[in-house]
């Protein structure tokens, strides 16, 4: 199960192997089949993952785990990497400066607690479910709120964007002018940076 729903992918298992590298250490190979291009479907290339074999009581190399769990564990840990994808592009958290091994630590503790506490606010705020506005078109209806979501919503209320944001304008000549246009590029401005 995947997000509320049941995935049936095709798996050929190999092995066990033995790579160069590590030739003390029995490796399977689990292929995931890809998905051909469709109306509903991306294209998506095959998948290959590598897994240590263990010794049954046989003394037969078996896979640790079911190949439905090894799966679901990999699926998981996917979800994961997107996650700090999200969290240092979008979210401006990827690029913390430290130049000693108590600043690098430090930084990663501290990128590690905000990400968190703004998740925990997120769930706090709303559960599972979407945001209210938040919706990007009337084609598109989320069913649980993503990362991209809490960074959006997290900026709106610390910018007090309202729903109409003005846009970049070239500048006017008289210092009146000057000083009313600037004062409509604020939003402008806030958005550029990252929190």
């Amino acid at each position: 199960m995947v997000r509320g729903r049941a995935l049936n992918p095709r798996v050929k298992v190999v092995g066990p192997v033995l790579v160069k590298p590590a030739p003390d250490v029995p490796l399977f190979l689990l292929v995931v089949r890809g998905v051909q291009a469709s109306r509903s479907h991306r294209q998506r290339q095959p998948t290959f993952l590598l897994v240590n074999a263990i010794q049954d009581a046989a003394d037969r190399w078996v896979l640790p785990y079911t190949v439905e769990e090894l799966l679901t564990w990999a699926w998981q840990r996917w979800e994961v990497e997107v996650m700090h994808r999200e969290r240092k592009s979008g979210f401006g958290l990827g690029q913390p400066r430290a130049w000693s091994d108590h600043g690098t630590v430090t930084t990663t503790q501290w990128v590690g607690w905000v990400s968190a506490i703004v998740v925990l606010a997120g769930y706090q705020a709303w559960g599972y479910a979407v945001p209210p506005g938040s919706h990007l078109g009337g084609w598109y209806a989320p069913r649980r709120w993503s990362l991209g979501m809490l960074w959006q919503q997290l900026r709106t209320e610390l910018w007090d964007l309202a729903d109409f944001q003005p846009v970049f304008a070239r500048s006017p000549d008289t210092w009146a002018e000057i000083t009313t246009w600037a004062a409509t590029q604020i939003n402008a401005t806030r958005g550029y940076r990252r929190i």
